[in-house]
Order: structure tokens, then C-alpha cells, then sequence
């Protein structure tokens, strides 16, 4: 883990790292190194793991699904704008005399 901090690499592969550690402290070795914007792979016994793990899955699908529908809504009201307005430009305007 020191050379995970000291290298502050984007990609790091954990075997076994934080078993020797308390849940607490693994906790914040973890936050540090998502801080720092690093990704990780970790390999693990603990089951308490695989709570973080399936929360960050579960959070990167409802913001996947929030921003699709958000853009979704957005390009539909954009192109029903911009289809009305070029329909509107296309008409010829008569005058009345």
C-alpha cells in the first residue's frame, strides 16, 4: 500500500492487502486511494468488501439511468423545438392586402 501511495498510479491490482489491517483502517485506505483517483481491482476475503463494491455498482447504474433519461427528455424537447421552428421558417408568408 505504501507504493500504491507513493507511485499514485491510475490502475492498481490488490491481492490480499488490507487483510493484516482493521475494517476501519481498510475503510480509509480505500477512500484515500479513491481520492487520489486511483481505480481499483481488489481480491479479498472480507465480506465487507463486497458491500462497497455492489453500493459503487448499484450508484454508477442509477446515474447511468438518471442521465440517460435526463438526455432522453432533453434531445426530445430540443429536436421537437428545432423540427417546429424549421417547419415555421419553411412556410411561405402571404400578405394580406
Amino acid at each position: 500500500m505504501a507504493r500504491l501511495y507513493y507511485n499514485k498510479p491510475k490502475y492498481a491490482i490488490l491481492d490480499e492487502c488490507t487483510s493484516a489491517v482493521s475494517i476501519d483502517v481498510e475503510h480509509s485506505l480505500y477512500d484515500n486511494c479513491r481520492k487520489m483517483g486511483c481505480t481499483l481491482i481488489t481480491i479479498s476475503h472480507r465480506k465487507v468488501l463486497y458491500l462497497s463494491i455492489y453500493l459503487s455498482i448499484y450508484v454508477f447504474i442509477y446515474l447511468f439511468i438518471y442521465l440517460s433519461i435526463y438526455l432522453s427528455i432533453y434531445l426530445s424537447v430540443y429536436l421537437s423545438i428545432y423540427l417546429s421552428l424549421d417547419i415555421l421558417m419553411q412556410t411561405d408568408v402571404v400578405e394580406i392586402p
